[in-house]
């Protein structure tokens, strides 16, 4: 692929010279091999990191993984599932608490309640189903 043509579909979204850059070096590394179907092999590809992977394991693949995302981050600090900011030690918080056959549901489910209520800027925790549980929402009312 033209890495002109890439850059100008991915100029959207945001960083589109690195996306395509990745892209296509991705492109020409499994051009003639399957997708890999692990972790450590997935995040061995150009711009593929364990969020990346972890992703592609359970939507492409329907593997049980647990992406860790801002929405995701923001969402199990505030409820007080973890207490940390780095990313895989959020996912350990969040696969050592939950169910294997239930991340790839909970992973869509953080996600959602972190777009819609549990927003960054301007949390609507009066309408959260989680308040209950949440220890951010706790340390608000008091």
């Amino acid at each position: 692929a033209n890495l002109d043509e890439v850059v100008s579909i991915l100029k959207p979204l945001g960083l589109a010279n690195n996306k395509a850059k990745n892209i296509i070096a991705t492109a020409n590394i499994l051009k003639d091999k399957e997708i890999p179907n692990t972790r450590e092999e997935l995040i061995k590809l150009p711009g593929v990191g364990r969020k990346t992977a972890n992703v592609f394991l359970a939507e492409g693949l329907k593997i049980n993984a647990f992406a860790v995302d801002t929405h995701v981050s923001r969402v199990a600090y505030r409820l007080g599932i973890t207490k940390s900011e780095d990313p895989l030690i959020i996912e350990k918080d969040l696969t050592n608490l939950f169910a294997e056959e239930d991340w790839i549901k909970l992973h869509h489910q953080m996600i959602y309640l972190g777009r819609y209520t549990c927003k960054s800027q301007k949390p609507n925790c009066d309408e959260c189903l989680m308040k209950e549980f949440c220890k951010y929402y706790k340390s608000k009312v008091k």
